[in-house]
């Protein structure tokens, strides 16, 4: 058995292009959805140390120490559950998160989830340091507009939320 190479996507600090981004992004995305969906958990601590690679991008997500389960959903619906301890990486904190405030780990997870697909498009995080994020409005646009398709920043939009 020939073990193949892998990185994280930290140590890549690669960005991709729009193609190779997506890609990268639906790889984690998919089982997000089904551990949040299937299994009622949430990982806490999406970031792209905790993503390998290799270099046929396939993508494997690593570390789940910060998962937490939730309730099981009744009628579709799940009872919130807001947490006080921080398990994130501040850099892929939400805001609410960043300000000490109780939060919904599904839509911080998100927050996080927008962050690392910023990150592997434009090779930066969209902040400048882990408060700045909880001062912004939202997504920097200005930071990929021209550099991405008007999906990508409806994508940003829709996920770096200051509500979240």
């Amino acid at each position: 058995m020939i073990r193949r190479p892998s990185y994280s996507l930290f140590e890549a600090r690669a960005k991709f292009c729009e193609v190779q981004a997506g890609h990268i992004f639906r790889q984690i995305v998919h089982p997000i959805n089904y551990f949040d969906t299937s299994l009622d958990i949430v990982c806490r601590d999406i970031k792209d140390e905790n993503i390998i690679f290799s270099s046929d991008l396939s993508v494997k997500l690593i570390d789940f120490a910060s998962a937490v389960m939730l309730r099981p959903r009744q009628h579709g619906h799940r009872q919130p559950i807001y947490f006080d301890q921080v398990y994130w990486t501040m850099n892929f904190g939400s805001p609410k998160i960043l300000k000490g405030m109780s939060y919904r780990a599904e839509p911080a997870e998100m927050w996080s989830l927008g962050v690392f697909f910023f990150t592997i498009l434009t090779g930066e995080i969209p902040f400048p340091g882990p408060y700045s994020a909880a001062a912004s409005p939202g997504c920097p646009r200005h930071k990929v507009e021209g550099k991405a398709s008007g999906e990508c920043l409806e994508i940003f939009g829709g996920i770096l939320m200051r509500n979240l």
